[in-house]
């Protein structure tokens, strides 16, 4: 968990689906999980990908419970932000063949659909992916390309074909079990899961950008060049009735920016396509285009609605949040010609207005620590513990709550996720509690272990007081407690003895009663073993 809550304002990429509760936003190398309830930084990790002008290269997909895999130019990794581990998946392609695409099977997220290319070798034994050619950058055509399917269980490809096809894309949803994909040629394919390729139509002279399908209509846009694979399409879309076979292509109006560039390197007026989102619940799609545009297009009659995009020059939108309400992308104050890197926004359809999608520091906030626990109702929580001479706040982000809840006090916190226990400090008092966040119903609660504790009884259930239980045999630093059976607790930490530091351990029954101490102990190697060395010991 993330102790301190980072600024997110050079954002590059982000990705999310409908099976987590967190999007992951890309800064250079940084990779961060924010979960979209909470909208709480949970962890984030540093990955160095290769600098090689490959398509496949750094492309992301949310996997598992807390990670992510991302693309190098031959292997896939699997990455936990939370626990910032870093495991191969995918590694099984010698030189010269690169991934050039690649996404889970919709159907089932544990297969990978891979798309590779090998790519020709210079005599002195280099590979060109591209060259420049008239002061363009023009890629290389070449169709020696495979299509596997890896499951990520197994670790192993289960899956091989050979194609005359370089995949360029691949659209995000199934229908009758196959899947789009567009290729360098400007075909759209048709795969299922025996990996058997077939072109559903040819859409352009020139590779396409990206596809999309919706019942019996599917939607394609084409690259800016006939030989160039960029981030952006060209400024048309290509609408195919895979019924009527009929085609019918949008042209997009061109956009300006709204301020001159204070670089004084002005872009130029465009409309090309960023991205192009479904909405299979609504029958249409949206298109994110020229500098700002947004536009919805009904399916199949092809209405227009244009969304209101208030006064910001740039907007790059990279996917919906969980149940498709928002948009997640990245905005610029200003228009610039390298690209957009700018701050994470979350745009609203129904609203029509941007709002925060996670809880921006003023500067950069720092927690003491972060808890993440579940109440007895299922929901699940993140803690963030601020402390201040002695006077600890809690600021709790409830995933069945769309405001956080505040905890403040007047001693310190020590919070002990493995049971749901809160302990309360205040010099040579404390008070053991078991937390019921199920209960929460306010917007704030105030703790002090002077006054009367039960006054949050709902949320607050009172296990013991030091000043009326354990003879005072508390340690003064807590740095493990563990629950017994007996139904009583173990407490292990440390006190201050003339001007040093010794370690302490105590056991009280369920009652509070002190069952036995150990102090002045110089060193405890290990703690965990040393803890069930003694209930072992003690028979507790």
């Amino acid at each position: 968990m993330l102790k301190q809550q980072v600024s997110l304002d050079k954002v590059m990429d982000v990705v999310a689906d409908n099976r987590q509760d967190a999007y992951l936003a890309r800064t250079g190398a940084g990779f961060t999980l924010i979960d979209q309830r909470s909208k709480l930084q949970i962890g984030t990790i540093q990955l160095n990908l290769e600098a090689v002008d490959l398509p496949g290269i750094g492309k992301m997909y949310l996997w598992g419970e807390a990670g992510f895999m991302v693309s190098g130019s031959g292997t896939i990794l699997h990455a936990d932000p939370v626990s910032g581990s870093v495991d191969t998946v995918f590694n099984e392609l010698t030189f010269p063949e690169f991934i050039v695409n690649y996404i889970p099977w919709p159907a089932d997220p544990n297969l990978l659909l891979i798309a590779t290319k090998r790519y020709p070798v210079q005599k002195d034994g280099n590979v060109w992916f591209s060259k420049e050619v008239n002061g363009k950058t023009v890629y290389d055509g070449t169709k020696n390309c495979r299509l596997l399917l890896f499951d990520t269980r197994s670790r192993k490809t289960v899956g091989s074909t050979k194609i005359s096809h370089a995949i360029t894309c691949f659209a995000n949803e199934t229908l009758n079990g196959k899947l789009l994909a567009g290729t360098f040629d400007g075909d759209v394919l048709e795969i299922n899961d025996s990996l058997t390729a077939q072109v559903a139509y040819h859409a352009f002279d020139r590779p396409v950008h990206s596809v999309a399908r919706q019942k019996e209509m599917i939607v394609a846009v084409p690259h800016i060049d006939r030989q160039l694979i960029a981030s952006y399409g060209d400024g048309r879309l290509c609408f195919y009735n895979t019924i009527t076979k009929g085609k019918k292509d949008i042209v997009l109006p061109v956009q300006t920016p709204l301020q001159p560039s204070t670089s004084g390197i002005n872009a130029l007026p465009n409309n090309r396509v960023r991205r192009i989102f479904s909405l299979p619940s609504e029958n249409s799609i949206l298109v994110n285009y020229g500098f700002r545009g947004l536009l919805r297009i009904s399916l199949p009659i092809l209405d227009t609605t244009h969304y209101s995009q208030s006064a910001i020059d740039e907007i790059n939108y990279y996917c919906f949040n969980r149940d498709s309400t928002q948009l997640l992308g990245v905005t610029m104050q200003e228009a610039s010609i390298f690209g957009s890197s700018g701050e994470l926004e979350a745009y609203d359809l129904k609203q029509q207005k941007f709002q925060s999608p996670f809880n921006k520091p003023a500067v950069t906030e720092q927690y003491k620590r972060l808890h993440k626990l579940y109440d007895r109702a299922g929901n699940y929580h993140f803690i963030g513990q601020k402390t201040g001479s002695g006077q600890d706040s809690l600021i709790i982000f409830s995933s069945n709550k769309t405001s956080p809840t505040f905890f403040v006090s007047s001693n310190e916190f020590v919070v002990n996720t493995s049971d749901t226990t809160l302990l309360l400090r205040s010099g040579s008092n404390a008070v053991l509690g078991r937390l019921h966040l199920e209960n929460l119903d306010k917007n704030s609660y105030v703790f002090s272990v002077a006054a009367d504790v039960n006054r949050n009884a709902e949320v607050f259930e009172t296990l013991f007081e030091k000043q009326k239980n354990a003879d005072g045999k508390i340690p003064w630093g807590v740095t493990r407690i563990v629950e017994l059976q007996s139904g009583g607790y173990f407490f292990a930490g440390f006190n201050y003895v003339k001007q040093h530091t010794v370690n302490w351990v105590l056991a009280v029954d369920a009652k509070g009663n002190s069952l036995f101490h150990l102090e002045g102990l110089d060193k405890v190697i290990n703690l965990a073993f040393f803890i069930r060395w003694t209930l072992k010991q003690n028979r507790l």
